[in-house]
């Protein structure tokens, strides 16, 4: 191959790879764009479907009003039409983007509009009813059709939500932000609509409704408090609007609601508690609407920054193509002219030279003096060592970087680990139960983790964590298994089965992430008895106060392995003097220096000869077994171990 043929190829290949690397930045780019573009046309049409699911519920709310003989309508035009045209309007602007599932949700809400459009007919008929009763009892039929109208769009505008997801966190914080007001929206819905109903009830008929809606105001209650950290995570102004939104219904619509509440049970006069009431409402369906306005005007502006910015970087990235392309052009007719052409004409004066042709032949104009110094060897060599030196100027930089780079690496994985124990709860007393724990990574980050808190006055809840892996990957997904189990916990009713929380959580597990082992438990110093759950965890021990250890458990599958597994609670005593104790598996399957695993028989026979220590002391000897089998600076597996003594 002579040089002309080889430049060819290395341009020939330079120029594909060029023409490639500004290609994919240019698709990257502008499919970026057209991502947040769409992004921001879907987050416009959620928002203007939840603006008309909210309508809806004004409308729902001015039904009852005129069930309950609240208010009049001079006409019926305005109720339920509305809405129906505001949500034709984003079913045609969903259909207009052309994506083949933003159509089926535009056909969807099209039909909801024909049923709201029938729901209107209907309500136009019932207003024109002169019998009194008939029309309150039409009326508030009419109202639970639409409550079914209304969950419907929720779960459209949910499924809108997926279709779109997040590009950002701030965008992901508006969406808790405005999912907590519109949870609180249809709580309060609901609430102000069964009072209404109750007000057309007679005395005697309102003791369970009444009931009812004193349920639905705790829930609704015990969910702003669920999301009062929520707020931190967005601006001040967002943020100042929903805490004022939480404010007013604790401090100014509950007192209503409650004084209207007992005026409805003992008959008393009603008119000035009642007017007060809807005074309560008003302000907080203004503080709704303000609240929901700030939010959308806060995603529009983010995301039309987004959008922005994947412009700027598109024109940016065609500029750089251009430019590429200008100096690609240029290069080569740089090199063709003063490289190529000059060395063909040197290798045609050395070919006569060699060919015995010693005719003298002109010194040639060429542009390059490393042209006219070819055949001096010492250039050549200078060359060469140029070359060379520069390939080892780029290895020590290379190596630099790549040090620096690990260092980076080090010191990120050390304050993840600073978090993963900061996460770890602290052994002490809880109720009348007393924890001891310990905790061990084989790596800086560790796939084990647990928890404990107390549920209510008596009763504490407890879970362990074995995540599949070890290092950075287990470590982060044993954080998002802590929440998520920590929350499943939390959200724990006393009725309810700790098997069902289990299933929940492992339905719920995000299939691409890690499955994992779990213990979930809960203990009741009142009735001296405990639940737990094993999902693929080792088997929990109990040890009586005066008995052996026995094993607890059934097995059961590892949460994230089958989504529908089914899951198995039991119920064991748990008497003043007992002690649970909960382990990983790494407390047994850790080897020695000669390669042997402990074995969970021998771990066993150990704590069966450790019974007689207290608790802080068996934990202690565990450690010291761990030490003295492998190492603690040797394991091959996470340790983590808990003990909980009932006081």
């Amino acid at each position: 191959m002579n040089i002309r043929n080889a430049l060819s190829v290395v341009l020939a290949f330079f120029s594909l790879s060029l023409v490639l690397f500004s290609w994919s930045q240019g698709t990257v780019a502008y499919k970026n764009y057209q991502r947040v573009s769409e992004q921001l046309t879907i987050d416009s049409a959620r928002n203007s479907l939840l603006a008309a699911t909210v309508r809806l519920q004004d409308d729902s709310y001015k039904i009852a009003q005129l069930g309950s003989a609240v208010s009049e309508f001079s006409s019926s035009d305005v109720i339920l039409n509305a809405a129906a045209d505001q949500l034709r309007n984003v079913a045609r602007v969903l259909n207009e983007t052309g994506d083949v599932e933003l159509r089926r949700l535009s056909a969807a809400l099209l039909r909801e509009v024909d049923i709201i459009s029938l729901y209107a007919a209907e309500f136009a008929n019932t207003v024109a009813l002169q019998d009194r009763d008939i029309q309150s009892v039409q009326l508030f039929q009419l109202l639970a059709k639409l409550d079914l109208v209304r969950n419907r769009l929720l779960d459209i505008r949910q499924a809108l939500l997926q279709e779109a997801g997040f590009t950002t966190t701030t965008m992901a914080s508006l969406h808790l932000v405005r999912t907590y007001v519109v949870t609180v929206n249809s709580y309060f819905h609901d609430i102000r609509v069964g009072i209404l109903q109750e007000l057309q009830e007679d005395i005697g008929l309102r003791a369970r409704g009444i009931e009812n809606i004193r349920d639905q105001t705790q829930s609704l209650l015990a969910f702003d408090i669920m999301y009062s950290n929520v707020v931190e995570l967005v601006d001040d102004d967002i943020r100042r609007s929903a805490e004022s939104l939480s404010d007013t219904l604790t401090t100014f619509y509950v007192p209503a609601q409650d004084r209207l509440l007992l005026g409805l049970e003992t008959s008393a006069e009603l008119e000035a508690v009642q007017d007060a009431w809807l005074g309560a409402t008003e302000q907080v369906d203004q503080l709704i609407e303000n609240a929901l306005v700030s939010i959308f005007e806060r995603s529009q502006m983010t995301l039309t920054s987004d959008r922005n910015d994947a412009l700027s970087t598109l024109r940016r990235s065609l500029a750089i193509s251009f430019f590429v392309f200008l100096t690609l052009g240029f290069s080569l007719f740089f090199i063709v002219r003063h490289i190529v052409s000059p060395l063909d004409e040197l290798r045609g004066r050395m070919q006569n030279i060699v060919d015995g042709n010693l005719k003298p032949f002109a010194k040639g104009d060429f542009l390059l003096k490393d042209i006219h110094a070819i055949a001096d060897a010492l250039r050549v060599f200078r060359i060469a060592e140029v070359q060379r030196d520069r390939s080892r100027h780029t290895q020590l930089k290379l190596y630099a970087q790549i040090s620096e780079t690990h260092q980076m690496l080090q010191s990120d994985m050390k304050s993840a680990a600073q978090v993963q124990l900061a996460l770890l709860p602290r052994p002490g007393k809880i109720a009348d139960f007393y924890f001891s724990t310990f905790f061990e990574p084989s790596k800086m980050l560790a796939g084990d983790t647990f928890d404990h808190f107390r549920l209510s006055e008596n009763r504490v809840g407890l879970f362990q964590i074995d995540v599949a892996g070890h290092g950075a990957a287990a470590g982060l997904v044993s954080v998002a298994a802590q929440i998520a189990a920590r929350r499943a916990l939390r959200s724990l009713k006393p009725h309810i089965n700790l098997a069902d929380a289990m299933s929940t959580l492992n339905a719920h597990w995000n299939s691409e992430l890690t499955y994992f082992t779990m213990v979930m438990a809960e203990l009741d110093a009142t009735s001296n008895t405990g639940k737990l759950v094993q999902a693929g965890h080792p088997h929990p021990l109990l040890l009586k106060k005066d008995g052996p250890l026995t094993r607890l458990g059934n097995g059961g599958l590892p949460v994230g392995v089958v989504s529908d597994a089914e899951f198995e609670e039991i119920e064991f005593p748990f008497h003043p003097g007992d002690r649970l104790i909960i382990f990983t598996d790494g407390a047994y399957e850790n080897a020695n220096k000669n390669n042997e695993i402990y074995t969970e028989e021998r771990f066993l026979q150990f704590l069966t000869d450790n019974v007689a220590c207290d608790t802080n002391n068996l934990v202690h000897n565990v450690r010291e077994l761990l030490k003295a089998w492998s190492g603690i600076d040797n394991l091959s597996d996470d340790v983590s171990l808990m003990v909980v003594e009932r006081l």
